[in-house]
């Protein structure tokens, strides 16, 4: 893995709340929110995917000039994940859509050397575990 992010959307902005890469003391960002552009990032792709706010969903749609369409969000909230291709690298975005949690999403990229589907594999494995610990935890417990 080249790196990867988790990140999560309040309002309209997308807030990169960890990041982890291969490339000691590089830092991608000067800052962690990012506001506009959501269509550009597999793990913006999929929070777009869930959002409840249909005029900024609709705006990026239209900001994306026909990348992003609403077939292809309709795709990513059955399947909870989506991927493309940026450059010579695989870029992963999975859903985190635990109840009692707000959504937020993981995401990687992969050179394109690297077995694509083993690491796309992996990566369900991880939601599934996520998703199990979340909805498993002691917050969740009745009182």
């Amino acid at each position: 893995v080249t790196s990867a992010v988790l990140a999560v959307l309040n309002g309209e902005d997308r807030y990169m709340i960890a990041f982890h890469s291969e490339i000691q003391g590089w830092t991608p960002w000067k800052q962690f929110r990012f506001s506009g552009d959501l269509e550009s990032a597999a793990t913006a792709q999929v929070l777009l995917a869930v959002s409840e706010n249909r005029k900024m969903v609709r705006k990026n749609l239209k900001d994306s000039h026909g990348l992003l369409t609403e077939k292809k969000l309709e795709e990513i909230r059955k399947s909870g994940y989506t991927r493309c291709l940026f450059g010579k690298l695989m870029v992963y975005g999975f859903l985190i859509d635990a109840p009692g949690y707000p959504p937020s999403a993981f995401g990687f990229s992969t050179p394109l050397s690297v077995d694509c589907q083993k690491a796309e594999d992996f990566a369900m494995e991880c939601r599934k575990e996520i998703l199990n610990a979340l909805t498993d935890t002691p917050a969740h417990a009745p009182c």
